[in-house]
């Protein structure tokens, strides 16, 4: 009977994420993987490990480590819609369907457009349904965006994919579709969002581009020095876009 007890008073959220659901913050950061450098950068010291996810606040938003996948990042959103939590920013990386003048490795996109890939099966069955789009908040994207500045982060249409191994054959179908980027939780953030009402925008550093520099291969050191540099660059408008924009004006 005590054992029975225990699970019925137990703190769901706190198991999960590491923090009490009343510490969350009114913005908070998702990253599916977060090397301690980073976490530094972005002015959180330790993380609390939960079962699923690790989470730590900064003075202005949580910051949580979802793992990899749409699974995991999408249920991370539909947990956090029962908090205080009111804007979700997803930072993370992307492969690029092809390299074009100005976007190269170490470019920061934030999808205006994200279609959904995201099911291994369908894939692998070759699915020839049409994806399904989704989209960051309208507002929070476009304040973002006057924020970053276009010479620091570009406008961009993304696909949430559900292999790393098909992507080249299904090459010419992303470019027929003018698909610039390819992740894997964008998708799954937006659309679980948008069921919880909250707002959503995405910020995405390219690691890859698709049969010139895949994402098995290691990166040259001239690469690995600017995507070290976008990253640092990237948390620096993340951080100071909070502050001023989602932290100091009450409405958002």
């Amino acid at each position: 009977m005590a054992d029975a007890c225990w699970i019925l008073t137990m703190d769901t959220f706190k198991n999960l994420f590491g923090i009490k659901k009343e510490q969350v913050r009114k913005t908070c950061v998702l990253l599916p993987l977060l090397s301690r450098d980073i976490m530094k950068q972005f002015g959180v010291q330790e993380l609390s490990r939960g079962k699923i996810y690790s989470s730590g606040n900064s003075a202005h938003f949580t910051l949580i480590r979802t793992g990899v996948g749409p699974a995991l990042a999408g249920d991370a959103v539909l947990y956090l819609g029962d908090t205080a939590c009111r804007n979700i920013i997803l930072f993370g990386s992307c492969g690029l369907v092809a390299a074009v003048k100005d976007i190269g490795v170490g470019s920061l996109l934030s999808p205006a457009i994200c279609y959904a890939a995201d099911s291994f099966t369908m894939l692998l069955q070759g699915d020839s349904r049409p994806w399904d789009l989704y989209c960051p908040d309208e507002d929070l994207h476009g304040q973002f965006l006057k924020f970053g500045g276009t010479d620091n982060v570009k406008n961009a249409t993304c696909l949430s994919i559900g292999s790393l191994k098909m992507e080249d054959e299904l090459l010419p179908l992303f470019e027929l579709k003018e698909i610039r980027a390819l992740d894997m939780e964008c998708a799954s953030v937006f659309a679980a969002a948008a069921h919880t009402r909250l707002r959503a925008v995405a910020l995405l550093y390219v690691t890859d581009i698709i049969g010139e520099k895949p994402f098995h291969a290691e990166l040259s050191r001239a690469d690995e020095t600017v995507l070290t540099s976008s990253i640092r660059n990237a948390i620096h408008i993340l951080c100071e876009f909070i502050k001023t924009k989602l932290t100091r004006n009450k409405n958002v």
